[in-house]
């Protein structure tokens, strides 16, 4: 699954609250808004979120995470947009701009929010702006911190038992590597290994390296064999630096991207896998196992 594809997903498993965040964070990061506050309540004058910061509070703004996969579905949002939209109208009046950014935690086809936005201007003299998910995704693709809202949603870390970083000597790839002789596999998992060293500690002497996979991996390779394979890390395939005068390793920045780049996409991944699991035990009224089944799993 491509990155933006994990994206949506996790945005199309958002509560009314999760989606408030995301969207205080998407205001922060694309607009440079700092001042958000949540107003959806009795007395919000039509407005679910309202910006405090000079630049960006005469708009109006306006969010929902209810589904558009049935045809009921797809006239109730319709007339959630339109009310709102009736809304910003006469806010107009209390010195609001006649412009409405509607954000939407599901995908909506290019041809339906042109419609939405010409129906809007024509018959309510109101500039829609739709944000839809899809908008989200690809905003986040590129803005880190917009991106670690949305996998951050699941709260995955708290079921985590451990990481690449902690308990290592209980992985059973170490235990793997511990076993026969040097093969194909044995040392591609070596080599993903430093480097995932070097991307947590940014410099290593082929000492560290060579002490760091004796001890994780509980072999007794001598030093030949870490040398020839860091030799091929760097004049082969390129992926490592090394500094002749510290004599000391480290990652190429094509190198340090990629692997930044795959740790995200497992984050978002698992972050996924998490919703899923609770949305289907609320679904079966067993949600109360969840915290119980993820950390089993």
């Amino acid at each position: 699954m491509s990155q933006k594809k994990s994206l949506i997903h996790l945005l199309g498993s958002c509560e009314k609250h999760e989606f408030d965040r995301v969207v205080k964070s998407y205001l922060k990061e694309v607009y440079s808004y700092n001042r958000v506050i949540n107003t959806d309540g009795k007395d919000d004058i039509g407005l679910d979120m309202k910006v405090l910061d000079a630049s960006g509070c005469t708009y109006q703004y306006q969010l929902t995470v209810q589904k558009s996969s049935t045809a009921k579905e797809k006239n109730a949002l319709k007339d959630k947009i339109f009310k709102d939209v009736q809304k910003a109208k006469e806010n107009c009046n209390d010195g609001y701009k006649n412009i409405l950014f509607f954000f939407y935690s599901y995908p909506l086809t290019n041809k339906l929010k042109r419609d939405y936005k010409r129906e809007a201007l024509k018959d309510y003299e109101i500039q829609l702006e739709i944000i839809d998910a899809n908008q989200i995704a690809e905003e986040a693709e590129d803005l880190a911190n917009l991106k670690k809202s949305i996998y951050s949603l699941s709260d995955i870390s708290e079921f985590k038992t451990s990481s690449f970083e902690d308990g290592k000597k209980n992985h059973l790839i170490y235990d793997l590597v511990s076993f026969g002789k040097t093969s194909e596999i044995k040392l591609e998992i070596v080599k993903a290994y430093i480097l995932q060293e070097l991307y947590i500690r940014t410099s290593l002497t082929s000492k560290d390296i060579e002490q760091s996979c004796t001890t994780n991996f509980k072999s007794s390779e001598n030093n030949v064999f870490y040398n020839k394979l860091l030799q091929n890390l760097y004049n082969v395939e390129q992926k490592i630096l090394y500094d002749k005068k510290s004599k000391m390793y480290s990652l190429t920045e094509t190198t340090r991207k990629e692997i930044s780049n795959t740790n995200e996409q497992i984050n978002i991944e698992e972050s996924h896998f998490v919703n899923q699991i609770g949305a289907i035990l609320k679904e079966n009224n067993i949600g109360i196992y969840n915290r119980l089944l993820l950390n089993i799993l």
